[in-house]
């Protein structure tokens, strides 16, 4: 009786690994022993009419390429800076560091970047299958052997690289469709593919970045932890999602890093004058039967987009309570409050980012 892959646990094994032990289906092998250490496995084909034709070929490695070292080598040091961007837990880290040859740079960003690339594809794919013309087609319409096959592609590339919670909702929606053919529910397991694609793709590309670190011949001495500690100290109130506002700056590139943050103060402080020169048309308060609320809210919107773009939670918080006040009360809300305390909040987080900026000018972080 034919063995069963123990990696999709759904297709006929073909392959066994001397290596690791594992018996795979082609496709599964074709993911596993794709990149790193896995592509110097010694496999066997289970198929018995051809075995005796096959011999394990030995894999000739190619010249290494040039090594480009990264800053964070240490293993306890990675698997911290994977815990720190990966709060929903969605990668073993174990595993997705095992399949990553981290000492070579220039291997690392040519597999991440086909993952991303293949699992984005795969997903796209899926799409198309449930969707025609943009509608849902019913499951007595729906290709069911189609989709099970890219749900195939995109749990095994996952399982290998370790996205654990990928490789769940493919296993969940298989279950489903198994036991239920007519009735199984593919909007909601594809949602929920989707998200947890969107956010692994997130993980490993702010994984990526921030492992790689800067060129010292281009930056100062910036570490993630040095940063990160710097953040600490002048945030006394927590008003940035350090993470966010590092993944948000070019590390790698000084003069965009200033250009970058003299562009957001001076963005932010011109939305803020919109704002208070709305609330304030003859330097005295508005009442909110007068009040331009369309406008108001459209400058809201922009003062939150980028300060939720670089991580700066206390603006965003400030604007998330005001425009929950004048939705709930279109006359009542208290505009000037709000208003004090967004602006308190701009002067302070525009003065932490200048004193962040000025001592990174001035000495190794």
């Amino acid at each position: 009786m034919s063995e069963t892959c123990t990696i999709c646990e759904s297709y006929t094994a073909e392959w066994h690994c001397r290596s690791c032990g594992e018996q795979l289906c082609g496709e599964c092998d074709s993911s596993v022993h794709a990149a790193g250490s896995f592509a110097r496995h010694r496999r066997n084909l289970l198929k018995k009419e051809v075995v005796e034709l096959i011999k394990v070929v030995e894999v000739v490695e190619e010249p290494k390429p040039k090594v480009v070292q990264p800053k964070t080598t240490n293993l306890e040091g990675i698997l911290k800076l994977l815990k720190q961007i990966d709060d929903k837990d969605a990668i073993d880290q174990l595993q997705f560091i095992e399949m990553l040859d981290l000492e070579n740079l220039q291997l690392f960003d040519k597999f991440l970047n086909m993952f991303v690339g293949d699992l984005s594809k795969e997903t796209e794919i899926v799409q198309e299958v449930l969707y025609t013309n943009g509608t849902l087609v019913t499951n007595e319409e729906l290709d069911l052997p189609k989709l099970r096959f890219h749900l195939h592609k995109v749990r095994g590339m996952c399982s290998t690289i370790g996205c654990k919670i990928i490789v769940e909702n493919c296993k969940e929606w298989s279950e489903d469709y198994l036991n239920n053919p007519q009735d199984h529910k593919s909007e909601t397991h594809f949602e929920s593919l989707n998200k947890s694609v969107l956010y692994t793709i997130d993980v490993v590309k702010r994984f990526c970045k921030l492992y790689k670190g800067g060129d010292s011949s281009t930056s100062p001495s910036l570490t993630l932890e040095g940063i990160l500690k710097l953040l600490k100290r002048i945030d006394e109130q927590d008003t940035i999602d350090q993470m966010q506002f590092i993944e948000m700056l070019d590390m790698q590139n000084l003069p965009m890093f200033e250009k970058f943050l003299n562009m957001f103060i001076g963005d932010l402080r011109s939305e803020t004058t919109t704002v208070q020169e709305i609330l304030y048309p003859d330097g005295t308060l508005i009442s909110n039967e007068k009040l331009d609320l369309p406008n108001l809210r459209f400058h809201l919107h922009k003062v939150r987009g980028m300060s939720s773009t670089i991580g700066c939670k206390a603006i965003v918080e400030n604007c998330k309570e005001w425009s929950e006040d004048y939705i709930n009360n279109p006359v009542g809300h208290k505009s000037e409050d709000h208003f004090q305390s967004l602006n308190k909040s701009v002067g302070e987080t525009v003065e932490l980012v200048k004193k962040f900026w000025k001592e990174v000018l001035s000495g190794p972080v």
